[in-house]
């Protein structure tokens, strides 16, 4: 019980990871509607291979916040897996943007 934290973190960032892989495999069809924008036809595979790239960076922040579990304290935890999302979803903004320059 003492690192359930970790265990917890490590099955919420491989649920994403899969939720990537399904988005990599099946394109364009496996986003939900509201998450997407309007695009041509020849647009929507370079959309659905770089949501994918964003949602498995994102990904990454609760993979690496259960790795620090283990050897971290609760609180510094806490505050790591906080910033470490903040700053994945900071730079998958930045890089959905690119696709619309």
């Amino acid at each position: 019980m003492e690192h359930a934290f970790s265990y917890i973190m490590f099955a919420f960032g491989g649920g994403i990871l899969i939720y990537a892989l399904f988005v990599l495999i099946f394109g364009f069809s496996a986003i939900r509607k509201n998450y997407t924008v309007k695009l041509e036809e020849w647009e929507k595979r370079g959309y659905a291979n770089r949501f994918a790239g964003v949602l498995a960076l994102v990904a990454l922040a609760p993979i690496i916040g259960g790795g620090l579990g283990y050897v971290l304290p609760a609180p510094a935890t806490g505050i790591a897996i906080v910033v470490l999302f903040v700053f994945f979803i900071w730079l998958g903004t930045k890089i959905m943007k690119r696709f619309f320059e």
